[in-house]
């Protein structure tokens, strides 16, 4: 039997970071909630976002952003439900403060083009003409995982992977953008696995949006 919605009482908002907006992301914060049968929220726990974000983000404004929609999760009330046997899933969302654009136009960045091809990583790195050199390199780039699912059905071809690398070389997004629909959730989950030395700009750290590519061959 389908379990139904509960009835949402109460959800307090989340004290996002002041400087949440520095990250350029913008979304909701899933949090999986556990819910009795008298209303109340047992645990939470962190299932997404905000948008693009890894799951593995090591920004600082990120991670206190999570734990700040958990906390609040943690407060949340429903209506009771005695037909309750036990403790039931649900998530619940929180706004991230919104950003009209996805990166501030005044901050310093650059643009790249990583590529992955038939299993071995080939970095080609270039810079936009007004942002002048750059010079952060790959330490880590994972191959992705074939899906059992894809290869059922010999998907293959390239997926290409939006990413923002942020200013200490970490991956602070990553969004598949083409490529087949079974094979997008491998390329993000590798993209968001690589790592880099920074990149600078006028000797200062900053971060920079690309292009990662996979490509996927049977």
């Amino acid at each position: 039997m389908a379990q139904t919605e509960p009835t949402l009482l109460k959800q307090p908002k989340a004290a996002m970071p002041k400087d949440s907006e520095s990250t350029g992301l913008s979304g909701d914060i899933a949090i999986r909630v556990l819910v009795d049968k008298s209303g109340q929220v047992r645990s939470a726990e962190f299932a997404d976002g905000p948008g693009a974000a890894c799951p593995t983000v090591a920004n600082r404004v990120i991670i206190d952003a999570r734990e700040a929609a958990r906390t609040a999760a943690l407060k949340a009330r429903f209506k009771p439900d005695p037909t309750l046997a036990e403790p039931a899933s649900f998530v619940l969302n929180f706004p991230f403060n919104i950003v009209k654009t996805a990166m501030d136009p005044d901050a310093p960045h650059m643009s790249m083009k990583l590529e992955e091809m038939r299993g071995g990583v080939v970095y080609n790195s270039g810079a936009t003409p007004e942002s002048g050199v750059l010079n952060g390199k790959a330490l880590s780039l994972p191959a992705p995982q074939y899906p059992r699912a894809a290869l059922a059905v010999k998907a293959n071809g390239m997926v290409k992977v939006l990413v923002t690398i942020d200013v200490d070389g970490t991956m602070l997004s990553a969004e598949a953008v083409s490529g087949h629909p079974l094979l997008r959730s491998a390329a993000r989950t590798a993209a968001c696995k690589a790592t880099f030395t920074p990149t600078l700009l006028s000797g200062k750290p900053v971060k920079v949006t690309g292009f990662i590519t996979y490509n996927f061959n049977l």
